[in-house]
This record gives structure tokens, C-alpha cells and sequence, in this order.
């Protein structure tokens, strides 16, 4: 047979056919990962804290490290006092903020993964201190509440109509001023304060809880202008880990 009467197609739609394949494979990682994404928590324990050999930690913490590993992705999680990583969600895209506790006034200004866990919020002041709260209206009547910048309680508090609150840049600050006699109340979830105590070796008996303002769900918080596929599979994540019982577990294991 005369090697030049051999028809060259085949080689060539087979070299296609490779190339396309290789082509596919390399991009499809770039796509199902989406843009670079920046995650920040602040140190609340349980939920973020650094522990005794100084890494990351806490409920919130796994949940987000869970998720990472169920869709095959590692973006480092930054650690920001919780007013810069709340202004970082609000202006920038692809940043996602835990744990941020979803209110109607928040809705609309960021996508929502999760939940992640529930608190409660606690209204605090020093034992015997004589305040006697039945109603969120009541509580205007305290002189001094002292709250925590771009907080969703100082949020709730300043929507509904409080000028009586005391603003901290640092939430375990406000404790101490509780104490100091700085401010007559605070606002804190249930959670946070067993920790804050704990942390600070402050007798428990020394605060009273005078009342609660409600239960809260917490999520992980996507900017405005974030990827739409990132946020889905992040949700998606959530939902299998869900399902299998993997979040309970952690949740279980933070909150006994």
C-alpha cells in the first residue's frame, strides 16, 4: 500500500480530542473554585478563639474547615477585630465574615450560609444591682448599656430607638466596664459570656442575667458581588454536612 494514500484524519481528530481533554482538565478546578475568596472571623470563643499552642479554634471554625474540605478548597481564614472584617464584607466582594447573626435589618445587605449554630442574647448587669427589665421598652430606662461596634445587638438596640449605649471596640472590653461600674448593663450572647468569664477568671456569681432579648441563628456572611457558584456550593456543603450529622457533631462537641 502507498503510505501516502493513508488518511491523516484519524491522528488529527485523536490530537483534538487530547488536547480538549487536557484543556478541560486544567480549567476545571479554576472554575469550581471561583475567584479568590477572603474569610475572616473575630476571636468570640466558643465560636473563633486561639487556643494554648496559638492556633485557630472554636465551633465556627470547624464548621468553616469542614466545609473546605467537603468541596476541595483552602482559603486561609483571617482573624480581624469584628468592625474591620464587618467593613471589609460591606465593600468588597468575595469576602465571607463568621459568625454574623442573620437579621431582617442585615438580610438584604449580604448572602447567608448556613446556619451555623444559635445563641441566645443576654442583657447582663452586676449581681444586685437592683435593675428589673420585663421588656426590651424597659431597658431604655438604663443609664448606660454597653454594646459592641457594628454588633447586630447594638444594631437592634440603636433600630429601636436606645441613645443610652455605650460603644466598645473590643467585646470582652465591655465586661470590664460592667464590672468597673462603667456602664450598668451589657448585652452579650450566652455563649460569650460563659467564655469571657472563664477566660478572665471572673467569679460567675459577680454578673446576672436580667433579660433575654431572644434566640439568634448564626451564618457565614458572602459580600454583595461574590461569586454566585462559590456561594452555592458553599451551602450545598453545608446541606451534606448537615444531612450526615457532621455539623451536630461539632456542635455537639463546643456545646455539651
Amino acid at each position: 500500500m502507498n503510505k501516502m494514500n493513508v488518511p491523516i484524519w484519524p491522528f488529527r481528530f485523536a490530537i483534538i480530542l487530547i488536547v480538549l481533554v487536557l484543556w478541560v482538565t486544567a480549567v476545571a478546578p479554576a472554575q469550581a473554585t471561583g475567584p479568590e475568596l477572603q474569610v475572616i472571623t473575630e476571636i468570640a470563643p466558643p465560636a473563633s478563639f486561639i487556643d494554648a499552642r496559638g492556633n485557630l479554634s472554636g465551633l465556627a471554625v470547624e464548621v468553616v474547615q469542614a466545609i473546605q474540605k467537603e468541596i476541595g478548597v483552602h482559603a486561609e481564614i483571617q482573624v480581624m477585630p469584628w468592625a474591620r472584617g464587618y467593613h471589609e464584607l460591606t465593600t468588597n466582594p468575595n469576602v465571607a465574615l463568621f459568625s454574623t447573626t442573620r437579621t431582617p435589618a442585615r438580610e438584604s445587605l449580604f448572602h447567608w450560609v448556613g446556619p451555623v449554630f444559635t445563641t441566645r442574647w443576654i442583657m447582663y448587669a452586676r449581681k444586685g444591682s437592683g435593675l428589673n427589665i420585663t421588656s426590651l421598652e424597659d431597658a431604655k430606662s438604663i443609664e448606660r448599656i454597653g454594646v459592641y461596634r457594628d454588633d447586630a445587638r447594638a444594631q437592634l438596640l440603636r433600630d429601636n430607638g436606645f441613645d443610652n449605649l455605650d460603644v466598645a471596640d473590643r467585646q470582652e472590653l465591655n465586661l470590664a466596664k460592667l464590672l468597673g461600674g462603667r456602664v450598668d448593663a451589657i448585652v452579650y450572647s450566652d455563649l460569650t459570656m460563659k467564655e469571657f468569664l472563664a477566660k478572665s477568671n471572673t467569679d460567675p456569681d459577680l454578673v446576672e442575667a436580667i433579660f433575654e432579648i431572644g434566640s439568634r441563628d448564626l451564618y457565614i456572611a458572602f459580600s454583595k458581588g461574590s461569586d454566585p457558584e462559590t456561594i452555592h456550593i458553599w451551602q450545598e456543603a453545608v446541606d451534606q454536612l448537615e444531612e450526615r450529622g457532621d455539623l451536630q457533631r461539632i456542635r455537639d462537641k463546643w456545646l455539651p
